[in-house]
């Protein structure tokens, strides 16, 4: 009789605990989303709004989708050197330090996941569908995630007042099978996600990520040396926006502003005939007393639908312990001019 009592408390020692954690919520059992609500529990990424509750049907919060995001995607910022820790309240104001989401709103700032503009994050306000399709393909370029797809432009009958980079980011999540529309006909790209929607998104999400491969940022051209602080501007004053107004139709780089051992450098590719074109910074080093900053240009996708209008691809970046010697590369080898500092 001991034995056997014995063999049973062992059995019950070995069963992992999320198996009975996750099936605590009282108000899941027969939903739609069932499965996949369990699935995404027992991957730590989402959580129950109590214990025995999960919600399904409540609707998702920017500041719950950051926290989600960052835990999925598990971003950071450990390649930058700062010379103070930064703060959220360095970003925005309307987000406070030391919040339960204040980490994760940092993390997803930096790797910039979120198409927001000014000072304003809007913790408690409740996301859009499209602002889910667009904070994703956001996470796959801030992990270099590269996925393999059909180019097909979904025929959504409420989808035709969307900007491109909306209508982009619609494509990539449907073509993968992240997102679909709520029916054939509609994708409801303005509706609020739920709790429920998001966890089948998630899993869909982590299936993917899995067939995904890492691209390789690193090329030949990239020199050995120390790397140095950098922050990517965002949001810039009027008289930076002025500043590159004038330069901006010229590929090259320039100092905007220095103030001790920090510069404000402008980068940009110049004048291009379409949008669709971009540049990011990859690294900011110190190699033997000479500032290298590398840039990665893209174009546009030969199979991609684009609107023809002009547009001056740039990146702006404060750099902390600059050199007086500055050499700007693209990942192809090409080197940068230095525009006249007097026109910048």
């Amino acid at each position: 009789m001991n034995k056997k009592i014995l063999f049973l408390v062992l059995v019950i020692m070995l069963v992992p605990t999320s198996v009975f954690a996750n099936s605590n919520f009282t108000d899941i059992k027969d939903h739609w989303a069932e499965h996949d609500i369990r699935a995404i529990y027992q991957e730590g990424i989402m959580k129950g709004t109590m214990s025995d509750v999960f919600s399904p049907d409540e609707n998702v919060t920017r500041a719950q989708l950051a926290v989600i995001l960052d835990r999925t995607f598990n971003f950071n910022y450990n390649h930058l050197r700062f010379i103070k820790e930064p703060k959220i309240s360095d970003f925005y104001d309307d987000v406070s330090d030391g919040l339960w989401y204040s980490g994760a709103i940092l993390d997803v700032s930096y790797n910039s996941i979120f198409n927001i503009k000014g000072r304003d994050f809007g913790p408690n306000e409740e996301v859009a569908r499209i602002e889910v399709a667009e904070a994703i393909v956001n996470s796959f370029k801030a992990k270099n995630l590269s996925v393999s797809t059909t180019q097909i432009w979904p025929d959504f009958k409420d989808t035709n007042n969307l900007s491109k980079e909306q209508l982009s980011a619609l494509a990539f999540t449907f073509n993968t099978g992240i997102m679909k529309g709520r029916s054939d006909s509609e994708f409801k790209p303005f509706a609020p996600i739920t709790r429920a929607e998001l966890a089948v998104v998630l899993n869909r999400t982590l299936e993917t990520m899995a067939l995904a491969e890492k691209t390789n940022k690193t090329t030949l051209n990239e020199e050995e040396g120390e790397l140095l602080g950098v922050n990517v501007l965002k949001n810039l004053s009027g008289d930076l926006e002025e500043a590159i107004s004038l330069v901006h139709n010229h590929r090259g780089y320039g100092i905007i502003k220095e103030q001790g051992d920090e510069a404000i450098i402008y980068v940009g590719s110049g004048e291009k005939p379409t949008g669709g074109y971009n540049i990011e910074v990859t690294s900011v080093k110190d190699v033997a007393g000479t500032t290298v900053i590398t840039v990665k240009e893209t174009s546009p996708s030969k199979d991609k639908m684009l609107i023809q209008m002009i547009s001056y691809p740039y990146t702006v970046i404060k750099v902390s312990n600059i050199t007086d010697d500055i050499k700007v590369i693209n990942t192809n080898g090409e080197l940068f001019e230095n525009i006249n500092e007097g026109d910048i």
